[in-house]
């Protein structure tokens, strides 16, 4: 959501040094661009301090998007991703919308990548059992009406669903959920089609039992609809 809301590609690295074709690239997109920025996402034990030391000292302006945890990071990006929004996160039916999906795998959250990106709607993590008070916060802070939790009740409880709803600013909540990860991904790109005509154009298929490809296609899906 946070790359849509920058209109920003999404860039992979490992977390102790930057791939030289992965500067190169960055350098690419931004050579003829002012001012350069770069916003890492994750703390230094993802993210190494040495790869923004890298960035600065080649020019970049760095910022870093963190949190003591992965659900805290999730909500400093949807923060982040309603300033840089004129203020406001993106809607899906008609309210201001974010995803819940665990945190403890990847595959639900990644589903919704691409419709993220498009419409600038954050994606919540919960450790499955729980929604802690930072990300209920989060989602209050961020203006949030409706949730849309990702994948059955193994992945996200009915508690964690129930708790949602009890968000101050929530109006509805939904689940999206299937037998696994490939139904609740297919699940949701119907629902998506039936909100979005146009997202009925094309799909991206990636593999479901790793995550980056299906993270930086997020961008792709997002500009082919």
């Amino acid at each position: 959501s946070l790359a849509g809301a920058l209109g920003a590609p999404l860039l992979l690295t490992p977390g102790d040094a930057l791939p030289a074709t992965t500067l190169g690239s960055m350098q690419n997109m931004s050579r003829n661009k002012a001012v350069k920025y770069v916003v890492i996402v994750g703390g230094v034990t993802a993210v190494s301090k040495a790869i923004a030391d890298q960035l600065t000292a080649t020019g970049y302006i760095v910022s870093r998007m963190d949190g003591a945890t992965r659900y805290a990071t999730a909500d400093a990006v949807a923060a982040a991703t309603k300033l840089n929004n004129a203020g406001a996160i993106g809607t899906m039916g008609g309210y201001r919308t974010a995803f819940l999906a665990s945190g403890t795998n990847f595959a639900d959250a990644l589903s919704a990548s691409g419709y993220s990106y498009k419409n600038k709607l954050p994606v919540f993590l919960t450790d499955g059992t729980t929604l802690s008070t930072g990300t209920a916060a989060a989602m209050t802070a961020a203006g949030v009406q409706q949730v849309i939790v990702l994948g059955g009740v193994n992945a996200v409880s009915d508690a964690v669903l129930t708790a949602a709803g009890l968000v101050t600013g929530v109006l509805t909540t939904q689940r999206i959920g299937g037998a696994d990860r490939y139904e609740t991904a297919t699940l949701l790109a119907t629902a998506i089609g039936v909100d979005t005509a146009a997202f009925k154009q094309a799909s991206v298929l990636v593999n479901g039992t790793d995550c980056p490809d299906a993270l930086v296609a997020s961008q792709y899906a997002a500009s082919k609809g």
